[in-house]
């Protein structure tokens, strides 16, 4: 019987009933499965996360860019 199979049950006494070797397994089945999960979601946010960002940048971007040009124009204006 495997991990689901028990959940199923919904019985709280089942989970006394379980060898240690069947546990082993079960916790072995959930770190798999976990496993498994976190390298889907690894994929998934390099294959959509260009998608995702605003293609005007971050806040601290254009932030950034804005100081860049505010120090341009204020040397532009001492050239003046």
């Amino acid at each position: 019987m495997n991990l689901k199979q028990y959940i199923e049950l919904k019985d709280p006494n089942t989970i006394w009933r379980i060898s240690s070797e069947e546990t082993k397994n079960m916790l072995d089945e959930a770190v798999n499965k976990i496993k498994e999960l976190e390298t889907k979601i690894i994929k998934m946010n390099k294959d959509f996360g260009c998608e995702l960002r605003d293609p005007n940048g971050t806040i601290w971007e254009h932030a950034n860019n804005l100081q860049i040009e505010n120090k341009q124009l204020r040397e532009a204006m001492k050239q003046k």
